[in-house]
């Protein structure tokens, strides 16, 4: 928590717009945290992911055609009637240009916190819809070196870290993950979305006889007897599958120049071995060549040398890539009070 003495937000109410739509989503643990972070300060809640059908028909087309006039700025309405508050966008272009600046007219003393883990100016991100409102918010914070660099000469933007969501892991500083999960009934998983890149390498190690189990959204139905498909998994599913498998996958999605994703601290936070696609980040992070792999036929020949050692070898590999990563504890608690200490400092 933060001392309230200090705190800049303990005399406003916090309005949160974010992914409410269900608890496990990522925007909701950031909630959840502020919630702790900010024990004195009063929150109102509002779900940008409408369930109304006619509000989520305008919410497509205004996504779909970049219509900033069809912008839900009228979620927040009810803040111009309320004294002291800051309002925290995560992940969302909320705004558009002409409402920011009357609510910034009305109420000067507001505070506008924008967060995001994406990357925000790429077209397939709404770029469009987001470029206009930057200069209008007071904070920016995002995980992506790429938009720091593209922002620069901005003196409003901040780096966070991508994060594990620590509602769902619990830490565990000895080996006894590994001993309740000795048996390991999956030899290579994949837990993520389908993306042209990573189904290119899963292909490739199918027609090299490695089975791959995958638990996701999107991927073509039966593409090869070595790939099987499962749904989605959250929470204590997802957990119990990275536990149950030898080696687990991490891609990275090309398409948002990500270097590293939540995975990165999740996989390895579970005390399970893992082969994670080389980048600057991850070199950095795990500082052990043989868990990164740079093209198909790398990959290949890493499962293989992996698969042929014995399972202790691995879960020793694990447990020293835990230590590493346990240290650095980016959950996404601590980067939400990161976050607030970074406002607290401007």
């Amino acid at each position: 928590m933060v001392n309230d003495r200090f705190n800049p937000l303990s005399e406003f109410e916090v309005i949160f717009l974010g992914d409410c739509s269900n608890k496990l989503r990522r925007s909701y643990a950031r909630l959840e945290a502020l919630k702790i972070i900010l024990p004195n300060s009063k929150f109102v809640e509002v779900n940008w992911n409408p369930e109304n059908v006619f509000l989520k028909f305008i919410f497509k087309i205004y996504l779909k055609f970049s219509l900033s006039l069809l912008a839900p700025w009228y979620l927040l309405l009810n803040a111009l009637f309320k004294k002291n508050v800051v309002i925290w966008i995560d992940n969302f272009p909320i705004f558009n240009k002409t409402s920011i600046k009357i609510f910034k007219f009305l109420k000067p003393n507001i505070k506008i916190i924008f967060v995001s883990e994406d990357n925000f100016l790429l077209p397939h991100n709404f770029g469009r819809l987001h470029l206009p409102l930057l200069k209008h918010y007071d904070f920016i914070f995002t995980t992506k070196d790429f938009i720091l660099k593209k922002l620069n000469y901005m003196n409003n933007v901040f780096k966070f870290h991508d994060s594990f969501d620590n509602r769902f892991i619990k830490l565990n500083h000895t080996n006894e993950s590994h001993k309740t999960h000795k048996q390991k009934n999956l030899d290579v998983t994949f837990i993520g979305t389908y993306e042209e890149d990573r189904y290119k390498y899963l292909y490739f190690l199918a027609e090299n006889n490695i089975k791959v189990n995958i638990f996701g959204s999107d991927w073509p139905e039966n593409p090869h007897q070595n790939l099987i498909m499962h749904p989605p998994v959250y929470g204590l599913e997802y957990e119990e599958i990275i536990k149950s498998s030898k080696i687990n996958l991490i891609f990275l999605r090309k398409s948002n120049h990500d270097t590293i994703t939540s995975r990165s601290y999740e996989i390895p936070y579970f005390n399970s071995f893992f082969l994670a696609e080389n980048s600057t980040d991850h070199n950095e992070l795990y500082e052990n060549q043989e868990v990164l792999f740079s093209s198909c036929d790398d990959l290949l020949l890493k499962i293989n040398l992996w698969m042929n050692r014995p399972e202790h070898i691995l879960g020793k590999a694990a447990q020293a890539l835990f230590e590493k990563i346990r240290i650095l504890d980016r959950s996404i608690f601590n980067e939400t009070r990161k976050i607030i200490m970074k406002v607290k400092e401007n």
